[in-house]
């Protein structure tokens, strides 16, 4: 069953190199996931109402790649790892193999973001471009991401009526 989960601006909901529990869906309220790399934060996202966070490291079992931290009180479900899972099980077996090679993409591009953060600093305006581009693209697999959020919440929905009958 999942669980609801309120927490406060500025709170961490867990960070980079924790084990993974499961995945979050935000039913109010703005998260940012980031990097702190020699004390500076490297964000890499921020996700609002409907969008879904944490599910990278419970498709490939790794540790979590990036810290979360509340930008605003937020309201949010839980989704146990097992949860998430069993869901992620109704799909054809290609598409779990897809999924997964993106998850390992995505770490990648993280990891690389993030050096060359630290080697050259401050971007510059064709750098910053270039990002924004490549920030285009992965929000349109986000806003893939976020309807599958939607339907999980609408299907929660309809298991908590049931299980009121």
């Amino acid at each position: 069953m999942p669980d609801v989960k309120k927490v406060s601006k500025g709170d961490v909901l867990f960070n980079k190199g924790e084990s993974y529990d499961g995945v979050y869906i935000v039913v109010y309220g703005l998260v940012s996931i980031y990097e702190t790399v020699s004390g500076e934060d490297i964000e890499f996202a921020q996700v609002g109402k409907g969008g879904m966070f944490g599910e990278m490291a419970t498709i490939d079992l790794g540790d979590r790649s990036a810290s979360v931290r509340a930008l605003t009180d937020c309201k949010l479900i839980h989704l146990s790892s097992k949860e998430y899972l069993n869901r992620l099980q109704s799909l054809p077996l290609w598409s779990l193999l897809l999924i997964q090679l993106l998850v390992r993409r995505l770490r990648h591009q993280n990891a690389a973001y993030v050096a060359l953060k630290k080697k050259f600093g401050e971007t510059s305006r064709d750098e910053a471009q270039l990002i924004s581009a490549a920030k285009d693209d992965v929000v349109n697999l986000v806003h893939e991401d976020q309807i599958d959020a939607d339907r999980m919440l609408a299907d929660l929905g309809e298991e908590n009526k049931e299980d009121k009958k």
